[in-house]
């Protein structure tokens, strides 16, 4: 932990030690950015960052979220040469499944995802088979779609070393002090006040989580930011071969995804069970039995040879929500020198390599040169609107 004492002032401030703020810290160390200091509540993944299934994909259902994935894949990819040590990065491919309802829809966005540059292809039954052939399809499946290159990683892993990454260029962390609220003064931030005093900040990106519409209300700024709870768990069926070689899958049909998981476990989510037993705490969720039955039922519904899979642990965790469902990345209103990575709705750990980038140099430069963040600069939309949650994470 480094005290204020010997950090009481830093040319940028990063608050949140997750994959969003850590990016950001170290694109800004690799830019030249003199003292970045990150500060967090905790410690680096104790939010949502380290409870994430961390799926890596670029079909998103608009241009701009695929770009800033397809941006990020290779940095997800290519790992150790880019970043040092291991993110756990396993190239599974993406299986995408929709209702018979949607799938008209759903065909034509797949088109405009190849047109985006996304390695995506409709699919047949019998190539989702090949993929994996414990796979079961039913006629409530309308469509399908492959994404070769996806696949999915270890968060925690991926933290760690970008943290060790950034801190071997200079980067200063301060965990155990979390941001309490931002000092202004006009049209500038001028420093984060914290449980062991002041840093003098020449400017703050708040990559915050949970804690974001605290921070951010503390100078005027409401962006109608709503936690939301969600969890997984993970099942080792009895009679999946150790070489089952399964992919990750988004289940529209059920509102549900599954990853392969070392050790030959499958992670299963599921948004009808997220607020079920959460009381609004990070991570603090009681499983009812009968949650687990609506999971093992979801994981039976989708694979042969899973029926009465052991479950071998589980656990919660809150993202938040923005009133539209997307990130709000960019300056923030009012503020020349307050940069926001918030209300990412569960989705931007896998954008998060293009996202630390497109701050960094916003802070820098005034614009982002390498992916363009202009579709998600803060805004707000009426809060009576309703928001759609995304079941891929």
């Amino acid at each position: 932990m480094f005290h204020h004492s010997e950090t009481a002032s830093a040319d940028v401030v990063v608050i949140g030690a997750g994959i969003l703020g850590l990016f950001t810290a170290y694109h800004l160390a690799i830019l030249g950015v003199g003292r970045v200091h990150l500060i967090e509540r905790q410690v680096p993944t104790a939010g949502s960052s380290g409870r994430t299934g961390a799926l890596i994909r670029s079909t998103y259902d608009n241009e701009a979220e695929a770009r800033l994935a397809l941006a990020s894949l290779p940095v997800f990819r290519e790992w150790g040469e880019r970043i040092g040590g291991s993110c756990g990065f396993r190239p599974t491919g993406l299986l995408t499944l929709v209702p018979r309802q949607d799938a008209d829809g759903f065909r034509a966005l797949v088109a405009a995802q190849r047109s985006w540059g996304v390695d995506v292809a409709l699919a047949d039954a019998a190539q989702a088979m090949e993929c994996t052939p414990l796979l079961r399809l039913d006629e409530a499946v309308g469509a399908l779609s492959h994404e070769a290159t996806a696949g999915c990683c270890d968060p925690i892993l991926a933290c760690r070393a970008l943290h060790a990454r950034a801190a071997g260029m200079g980067v200063t962390f301060g965990f155990g002090d979390g941001a309490l609220a931002l000092q202004a003064s006009g049209d500038r931030i001028t420093g984060v006040r914290t449980a062991q005093g002041t840093i003098a900040a020449g400017a703050v990106v708040v990559a915050a989580g949970t804690g974001a519409a605290t921070i951010l209300g503390s100078v005027g700024i409401d962006l109608g930011l709503v936690p939301h709870g969600s969890r997984v768990m993970v099942f080792h069926p009895w009679h999946l071969p150790e070489d089952a070689g399964l992919p990750t899958i988004i289940d529209h049909v059920q509102q549900a995804w599954f990853r392969p998981m070392p050790g030959n476990g499958l992670l299963v989510g599921n948004e009808f069970g997220g607020q079920r037993g959460w009381n609004g705490a990070d991570g603090d969720m009681e499983v009812p039995a009968d949650l687990v039955a609506d999971y093992r039922r979801v994981l039976s519904n989708r694979f042969d040879r899973v029926d009465g899979a052991a479950l071998r642990g589980a656990w919660s965790g809150v993202f938040v929500m923005s009133p539209d469902g997307r990130p709000i990345l960019g300056p923030a209103p009012g503020y020349a020198n307050l940069l926001l990575a918030v209300g990412d709705s569960g989705t931007s750990f896998k954008t998060a390599p293009a996202i630390g980038l497109a701050l960094a140099e916003t802070l820098l430069r005034g614009r982002a040169d390498s992916v363009a963040i202009d579709a998600f600069a803060p805004r707000l939309v009426p809060k009576g609107d309703p928001v759609a949650v995304t079941v891929s994470r």
